[in-house]
């Protein structure tokens, strides 16, 4: 009495235990996986790093390393001396045309963008407003002008509103009447330019003129 007593099975049971999976050996394979997951991802992120780097560095020499040059005063300017000046700092024109209200100023520039004193990178475009002068809508009357200081204005209704340029110029012998001046125009003045118009002209001439000058002075004179 008193005594514990054991069942045959007590010392095998005491001994024999179930067998428990080990937890370190069944993690492995989920850890190596892991370890190769972080390893791709950063690779991966590495590459885009160095990519983006260069990328950078590339940008910065390809625009940074550009000479720089200062914008020139052009306004004011004729359109063509506005051009060569800009072409000389190696930069980019870019022309808007506009009406103005001042007829002497055609062809000239009336703004320009950026400022004149900018400091650019070389091939900067510049934004140049040049005047188309006034508007015309009719033929200006060229009789008693001369010659060579209507030409400039023809040409400006010729190259921008392209409606009317200088055609054939008759030479007239007129001793009373200064070389040079017009004598008359063909078509008339304030004939509407609804179309582009050809403008024909009698112009008095020297006495050293050929035969042709004759059939002018009729025309003319008709």
């Amino acid at each position: 009495m008193g005594q514990n007593t054991r069942s045959p099975g007590d010392k095998n049971s005491r001994h024999e235990q179930p067998n428990k999976p080990s937890t370190l050996s069944s993690d492995l394979p989920v850890v190596r996986g892991n370890l190769i997951f972080w390893s791709g991802f950063q690779f991966i992120v590495l590459c885009l790093v160095l990519l983006l780097f260069t990328v950078a560095v590339v940008f910065f020499f390809s625009v940074y390393k550009k000479e720089v040059v200062t914008v020139p005063q052009v306004v004011g300017e004729p359109l063509v001396n506005a051009l060569i000046e800009l072409q000389e700092k190696h930069l980019a024109p870019k022309i808007l045309l506009k009406i103005s209200n001042e007829s002497g100023d055609a062809g000239t520039i009336l703004y320009q963008t950026p400022a004149s004193g900018a400091k650019v990178v070389v091939g900067r475009k510049v934004l140049l407003t040049v005047s188309k002068g006034n508007l015309v809508d009719k033929v200006p009357d060229y009789t008693g002008q001369q010659l060579y200081s209507i030409q400039n204005d023809v040409n400006r209704l010729k190259y921008v509103a392209g409606n009317l340029e200088i055609g054939r110029i008759h030479y007239v012998v007129r001793p009373d009447v200064e070389i040079g001046s017009i004598l008359a125009q063909k078509p008339k003045a304030k004939t509407p330019l609804t179309t582009p118009l050809v403008l024909e002209l009698w112009v008095s001439g020297s006495k050293s003129e050929d035969s042709s000058t004759e059939q002018g002075t009729k025309t003319a004179d008709n």
